[in-house]
């Protein structure tokens, strides 16, 4: 019996279907809502080599915002020609696909090599796209807003069989993080605590190639949608391996998350006539930055305050032993592993306390660094042994004056003296850096 017939069929089926016009290369994805505006990039793809994709939006129906890195390298500059790019948007609803070229730059940001610095390119279309454009929000970016980034997913396996460009659209949430600290370069003073901060740090967000120039959107009071930030890379496993390791990041995880970058829209000055906030002009807020280590501090000092209550009742104080401030934390720490960086010993208001009184109370260790995004935290726990406590009062009822003692595996230690009567309701923590 001869092959020769059943191979001929099968040679002429795969070429039928090779001939047979390609779908159109970017779709929404099922399940999903997707923006007219967004759709994919493509920049003039040379002979033999893939297509190189990012995504882009509309905020005009003939401007294209994306990434500065996004753009052949002959067109990074204003007013350059990007004839040969290509953006392409996808069937929405009963609105029909469409794509268009790219006619000339209108505007960009001066580099994108520096992680610190913006990247975005204003890109003018060939023609008008009957789509209604996104609206960008120029009021900053919070630290824990969630962002909703619209990407253009490349498909790989249709990129593969064909050498074409293809892509789906899809949502990414995105948490903005301003307290990780990841997001550093050894030449940079950056600290992206600013609402208004040229970058803003990304955290739980899992972007990857092609996705450069998403629009990261934020629902604004009114219900409407606008964008806050423009996507403009990933962190690679390999650079976050680097910065924690050179850093020596105290890590309170074992596995760290996904980390991204964006642009802040406050930052983008476009139109022309639209005034830069001057921290879009510095690397660092010091306004912010104290800010932000007040929070951690009152993070802490919440805490305390509600694992004391419920101990032992609302006339307690916290009082905290850390190494390097009280000078027998290395008794109370002994060989726990892993070792804590503080204890806090609730302590009672000495007011009506007898003259002379012991008991056993818990200990609560905390442990302070980075949390697997990256940012600068604590964990608290209790201590698996209860921690005598002696102390002598003086002075009549009520106005008593107390001196407090541990006891530790190296002996007794006072834990504080003059300890003043009718003590207030407070909670003393450790620094939060």
């Amino acid at each position: 019996m001869s092959f020769v017939r059943p191979l001929q069929c099968l040679f002429a089926l795969a070429t039928a279907l090779a001939a047979k016009e390609a779908p159109f290369p970017v779709r929404c994805g099922s399940g999903e809502t997707c923006p007219e505006a967004v759709g994919m990039w493509v920049q003039p793809i040379p002979k033999g080599r893939m297509p190189d994709q990012c995504t882009g939006f509309l905020v005009e129906r003939d401007l294209v915002l994306t990434n500065h890195h996004c753009l052949p390298k002959d067109a990074r500059h204003a007013h350059a020609s990007c004839a040969g790019s290509r953006f392409y948007v996808p069937r929405i609803g009963a609105v029909p696909p469409d794509s268009t070229g790219c006619r000339e730059v209108v505007a960009l940001s001066p580099t994108s090599e520096r992680l610190d610095e913006p990247d975005w390119a204003l890109v003018r279309l060939e023609r008008p796209l009957e789509r209604t454009p996104l609206v960008l929000d120029r009021s900053g970016v919070q630290d824990l807003d969630t962002l909703h980034a619209w990407v253009a997913e490349p498909d790989w396996v249709s990129i593969a069989a064909r050498n074409l460009p293809a892509a789906e659209i899809r949502s990414v949430a995105c948490v903005a993080s301003r307290r990780t600290n990841v997001f550093r370069e050894s030449e940079s003073r950056a600290d992206f605590t600013d609402p208004l901060s040229r970058k803003i740090p990304l955290a739980s967000c899992p972007t990857w190639k092609g996705n450069s120039g998403s629009p990261a959107l934020e629902r604004r009071p009114d219900g409407t949608w606008a964008v806050r930030a423009v996507l403009d890379r990933s962190a690679s496993t390999d650079a976050l391996r680097h910065a924690i390791h050179h850093g020596g990041f105290p890590l309170l995880d074992t596995a760290v998350g996904d980390f991204a970058y964006a642009t802040n829209t406050a930052c983008i000055p476009w139109p022309a006539t639209h005034p830069t906030p001057a921290a879009c002009l510095q690397d660092s807020s010091p306004e912010a930055l104290a800010a932000v280590r007040r929070r951690e501090k009152e993070e802490v000092d919440s805490a305390i305050r509600s694992w004391i209550r419920p101990v032992a009742g609302l006339h307690l104080e916290g009082r905290v032993l850390q190494a390097g401030v009280w000078p027998h934390f290395a008794k109370v720490v002994g060989d726990r592993r892993p070792a804590p960086d503080a204890f806090v010993v609730p302590l009672p208001a000495c007011g009506h306390l007898p003259a002379d009184s012991s008991w056993n109370t818990d200990l609560l260790s905390l442990r302070f660094g980075y949390d697997r995004d990256l940012r600068w935290t604590f964990r608290m726990a209790r201590d698996d042994s209860l921690f005598p406590i002696h102390a002598r009062c003086k002075g009549p009822e009520g106005v008593r004056i107390c001196q407090f003692e541990g006891t530790f595996a190296a002996g007794p230690a006072a834990l504080r003296t003059d300890t003043l009567s009718r003590c207030p309701d407070r909670v003393a923590s450790s620094p939060a850096r």
